[in-house]
């Protein structure tokens, strides 16, 4: 919420004024009755969007829910009182409320929903929490929905919410006599917000409030805003420091003790309410010009033909060990339980042989079924002979110490200590004798992480230890790493009508890109397949995502023997 009234004394101002303003704005009726026409003629560009819908926010007592009653003000041609103004210590704001604003001249709306939210506070226990921001600005939050300070939305981020839900423009509500009062943590949250927003491209605006009560000069007369030294000065040092262009900054005054409308003080909330306007607008127009290009075109290219898939498993045959020393190309799985390695292993060996196959025990339940290491040698259907490659199977990750895979074993498993049939113990690893070199042949040549699409955001710290545990020593072993992100069909809804959506989904991108910041791989590294789990039957377009995946993973295992071979 936001009052108007301010309990700080006003700090010390300059009273030089410039001559001229230093931004240029016509004053008077004539230009309010040009911005009114002008907001009145302006809609969204896109038939989905039936009206701007602008998200405010800021600090308790700076002005939110006044702005919001001094727009209502101006097009009723009168005082009105739609939010609740507070002048107290706490928000009286609770819920989350769009306010549509009626038009005299015309009878019916603007195409602007205003959406007043709980005001921010300096303590972490009291105000709106900064998650319930984000989530109001990606349209998550629903009209009436009352604000917890101390537990914020948890929202599906799986569900995108409708264009009509999202918010177009966000303003930051600042008082222009509070900006040195400003606390540290109000500052952080602000930052936490700003960057979140960044990354939408949502636009954002500041709205410099209680102008009057900051400078004298203005007080004495509104059209001194533009001329005074010490606003200037005050934009400048917003701009600073919440991070925001100076150009993004737009200094009004809001209706506080009025009882009477005044022409001066419309114009510099119809300007701002304009420059918010056409900045929503731009968005709009941005989002609707990323849609048709998504359409358009793949962010990875991911063919999905048959012939392809026939050209891929044609590559994955031909494929040898540099130097045809080694007959085949050793890959090693490890993962968390239940995230897919064995039913990868499955899927793979159900492609080359036409059908449905189970070769690794796949286990539903909350611990490991693969208990040995299990080096799986794969038969190819056309050539009756086995695959040029052996994927080894290891008990999954657990997040208790004593539970699942000892991060030791992993280490051993792809130095090449670990040899077939060994029963994994998760509390004593295999203590090698490092003296002996094993030979190249039981050596790992490529390592996959299996992680969950849509498990990703549940990996507990402790899993997250044990991975990077892991992939520091392979990495100091110059040992090639990638990443399969399983189930994304049941990650991503789009992705789950149609699996060629997988790389139309920004869902999916998102989770790549948050994979690769949580395990340190680059995203380049980060393959999304679906394995086959409920189907009895084989699919062209998961066989192609499987083989891709497949084939990536053999190339660098090929990289890792020509480099092994240098090094001998």
């Amino acid at each position: 919420m936001g009052g108007s009234q301010s309990t700080p004394t006003p700090q010390p101002c300059s009273l030089k004024e410039f001559t001229t303003q230093w931004r240029t704005i016509p004053w008077g009726k004539a230009e309010k009755q040009r911005l009114m026409e002008e907001i009145r003629n302006l809609k969204p560009p896109q038939e989905e969007s039936p009206e701007f819908r602008i998200l405010t926010y800021g600090q308790i007592s700076a002005g939110k829910s006044s702005f919001l009653n001094t727009v209502g003000s101006i097009f009723q041609d009168r005082l009105v009182s739609r939010a609740i103004v507070g002048v107290g210590s706490t928000s009286v704001t609770k819920k989350f409320t769009p306010y549509r604003l009626r038009d005299k001249k015309t009878g019916s709306n603007l195409s602007v929903a205003l959406c007043d939210i709980m005001g921010m506070e300096t303590r972490d226990g009291l105000g709106i929490h900064p998650d319930d921001i984000i989530s109001a600005a990606k349209g998550h939050i629903k009209d009436g929905y009352q604000f917890n300070p101390v537990s914020p939305l948890k929202p599906d981020p799986r569900k995108r919410p409708p264009v009509t839900d999202q918010a177009h423009c966000i303003i930051y509500i600042v008082a222009a006599d509070q900006l040195s009062l400003l606390s540290d943590n109000i500052l952080h949250k602000m930052k936490r917000v700003r960057d979140e927003l960044n990354d939408m491209g949502l636009p954002q605006l500041v709205l410099l409030t209680k102008v009057d009560l900051a400078c004298p000069l203005v007080k004495e007369n509104l059209r001194n805003v533009y001329k005074s030294s010490y606003i200037k000065q005050q934009i400048e040092k917003c701009s600073q420091t919440v991070g925001i262009p100076a150009n993004h900054i737009l200094p009004v005054k809001n209706y506080h003790e009025e009882s009477s409308l005044n022409d001066d003080l419309d114009v510099l909330i119809l300007s701002a309410l304009l420059q918010t306007l056409h900045f929503a607008s731009d968005y709009i127009e941005n989002m609707q010009q990323a849609q048709e290009e998504f359409k358009e075109e793949e962010w990875r290219q991911g063919p999905s033909v048959k012939e392809e898939k026939e050209r891929l498993m044609e590559k994955i045959r031909s494929l040898k060990p540099p130097g045809h020393v080694h007959s085949e190309f050793k890959i090693l799985m490890h993962g968390q339980i239940s995230a897919g390695k064995s039913s990868f292993l499955n899927t793979v060996g159900s492609i080359f042989q036409e059908r449905v196959v189970s070769r690794a025990v796949v286990g539903m339940g909350g611990t490991s079924v693969t208990k040995k290491f299990t080096p799986c040698y794969l038969k190819d259907k056309k050539t009756g002979s086995n695959l040029p490659f052996v994927l080894c199977d290891i008990m999954g990750l657990e997040t208790a110490d004593w539970q699942g895979i000892h991060p030791d074993d992993i280490i051993s498993a792809a130095k090449g200590y670990i040899k077939s049939g060994y029963k994994f113990n998760p509390v004593s690893p295999l203590k090698p004798d490092t003296s002996k070199r094993p030979p190249v042949k039981d050596q790992a040549h490529c390592i996959i992480y299996v992680v969950a699409a849509d498990q990703l955001s549940l990996l507990s710290d402790n899993i997250l230890d044990k991975l990077k545990r892991v992939r520091k020593v392979l990495t100091d072993m110059g040992l090639p790493q990638v990443v399969l992100l399983t189930k994304v069909d049941l990650a991503c809804p789009l992705v789950k009508e149609d699996l060629c959506n997988v790389y139309k989904s920004i869902y999916i991108k998102q989770q790549m890109k948050k994979c690769s910041q949580m395990l340190d791989i680059p995203v380049s590294n980060i393959l999304a397949v679906k394995n086959y789990h409920e189907e009895t039957s084989l699919n062209d377009n998961l066989d192609i995502l499987v083989l891709s995946a497949l084939l990536q993973i053999l190339q660098f295992a090929s990289d890792r023997f020509v480099l092994q071979g240098k090094a001998h």
